[in-house]
């Protein structure tokens, strides 16, 4: 045997005679004194090593020890170094065994190398750091502790500092704080900033958290839009406008046209997110920053556009949809549709007509919402023609949608033609035979037109035993017992349906058409002018009063 590997035999003898008769004693340690603790640690199950005598060898099998490494082959990696520990055993040589065992899996002989290593040179950070992990691993944080503070006896530099602090960052958090702000007031790099902001982070310390990120973000703008954005969300939560104000400032002063696009498309979208409730000002301040760029961002001016509108700014959240009907691509209609669809649901009838009027032309495969929502919007501004225009159009497109069979059977309906209305809904039900909506639409229109009433009722049953409390259904069935003569059961649905909406027109008529079928007059009148108050241009409840009026 060579000297090196008798004198490491001895030592560990030594030391493991040591352990055995430390542990009969009960001893306390002084604050910082590791020794016994580590010892106890460190005792692991001796290897036998045999020892050759070529140096040359030793530096060949850690050469194709690292091609293994290189390939991630590490049971093979292994394999080399241990028979490099033949020839001699050295600290860093034990801690790349380790290291090949640890990646290979093998926690617990990845364990014995790193002790094997520290036993040698107990001041081996890179041993004691591998260890710890380990320790971690296994969840064995007693041992980490213990080993931690050791390798922060030695720690000082840099990289030792941010090593503890990793190990810390992992068995205590605080601790691995304290190490990474007085790393960070040293050297304030990235990398410390960055692990510094995610232990804020997870200890929710959010005043440090967003001060830092504040000083990280003015330093490295250009990498921090995802930052920017969160930022910008906590100024906003804490009603902090001038900080709103001085981060777009930055932002403007140093982030690339590209970046500025990304973050502006990210935070708009915040804003016009139905649940966002953001006060006005933090609103002004995002349009004043849009209105006078990204003249070519589509998304940026259609999510400009939703905000003045809901600073009720109609005007030029028109002139924003404007600019990014431009700047869309010119065969793309999903911006036409958005935007469209949002005059549709704000009741801007007459401007989403003019929106998708301009692009239901462009003929795509499957696309039918365009006209789906134009007819829509005809139809409530009453131009049922070109309702049914665009309702068969986008039925066209897609002839798998049976709702818009439906809707085309409603507004023929409508206008007094059930024989077409009928023909719809049966498409409808062709593909969808138990839709409510279909059934009861369906079932109005044989009562309206007074055929077919035993079908009728058939329907509306079938619907009523699914759902027995929407006024609508309520009502058609009432509507459909009036026409077949039985008045106190439409008189009893009519007041079930009465009770579970609010004041409806079309319910109220039918109530007072059914007392004065009943010959209840004083209701009759008392139903009809409550109607009327809801609808005073309806023809029907017109005809009803003068009836009721007259002697």
């Amino acid at each position: 045997m060579n000297k090196i590997h008798l004198l490491t035999k001895l030592f560990v003898s030594i030391l493991l005679l040591q352990v055995l008769s430390c542990s009969s004693k009960n001893n306390t340690e002084r604050s910082g004194d590791y020794s016994n603790e580590i010892k106890r640690i460190l005792t692991f199950d001796e290897r036998k090593l045999d020892s050759l005598d070529s140096d040359r060898q030793i530096v060949n099998l850690i050469v194709e020890a690292k091609k293994y490494e290189d390939r991630r082959e590490y049971a093979h990696s292994a394999l080399l170094y241990q028979k490099a520990l033949q020839y001699d055993s050295t600290s860093s040589l034990l801690f790349m065994l380790g290291n090949s065992l640890f990646e290979a899996g093998m926690y617990n002989d990845a364990k014995n190398a790193y002790k094997a290593s520290l036993l040698i040179d107990i001041d081996n950070t890179k041993s004691l750091s591998k260890l710890i992990n380990i320790y971690i691993i296994e969840n064995d944080f007693r041992s980490a502790e213990v080993l931690i503070g050791k390798l922060l006896e030695n720690a000082d530099d840099k990289e030792s500092m941010l090593t503890v602090a990793e190990l810390y960052s992992k068995t205590d958090s605080r601790k691995a704080i304290e190490i990474y702000e007085e790393l960070h007031k040293k050297y304030p790099d990235q990398t410390i900033t960055l692990k510094l902001l995610n232990l804020y982070s997870s200890e929710n310390e959010q005043k440090k958290y967003y001060s830092l990120l504040f000083d990280y973000v003015e330093n490295n703008p250009e990498s921090s839009i995802k930052y920017i954005d969160d930022l910008l969300m906590y100024y906003i939560e804490n009603d902090n406008i001038s900080k709103f104000n001085e981060l777009l400032d930055i932002a403007d002063k140093d982030v690339s046209q590209n970046g500025l696009n990304k973050l502006f498309s990210v935070v708009s979208a915040k804003f016009v997110d139905v649940n966002a409730n953001f006060p006005d000002k933090f609103k002004f301040a995002l349009l004043e920053r849009i209105d006078s760029r990204f003249i070519l961002q589509a998304d940026i001016n259609y999510n400009a556009g939703i905000i003045a509108y809901k600073l009720s700014k109609n005007e030029a959240g028109d002139n924003y949809f404007q600019r990014a009907l431009k700047a869309a691509e010119e065969l793309d209609v999903t911006l036409p549709f958005y935007i469209g669809y949002f005059y549709f649901d704000n009741n801007e009838y007459k401007k989403s007509v003019n929106v998708l009027s301009d692009y239901v032309h462009i003929k795509q495969q499957g696309v039918w919402e365009l006209d789906y929502y134009l007819a829509h919007s005809y139809l409530a501004m009453d131009q049922k023609d070109s309702a049914v225009k665009y309702l068969k159009t986008a039925m066209m497109r897609d002839s798998t949608k049976f709702f818009i069979y439906t809707d085309i059977g409603l507004v023929y309906d409508g206008m007094g033609k059930s024989d077409s209305a009928i023909y719809y809904y049966d498409m409808a039900l062709s593909l969808n035979p138990d839709d409510n909506t279909t059934l009861n639409n369906y079932a109005y229109t044989l009562a309206q037109a007074e055929q077919d009433l035993d079908k009728a009722l058939e329907m509306i049953n079938k619907v009523i035993a699914q759902d027995s409390l929407r006024p609508t259904f309520l009502d058609t069935y009432a509507w459909v017992k009036y026409k077949m003569g039985d008045y106190e059961s439409a008189k009893e649905y009519l007041i079930k349906a009465n009770e579970n909406s609010e004041e409806n027109a079309e319910i109220l008529y039918h109530l007072a058409e059914v007392y004065k079928k009943l010959g209840i007059l004083d209701k009759a009148k008392d139903f009809a002018d409550k109607a009327f108050a809801i609808e005073p241009d309806n023809k029907d409840i017109k005809k009803l009063i003068q009836e009721l009026r007259t002697p």
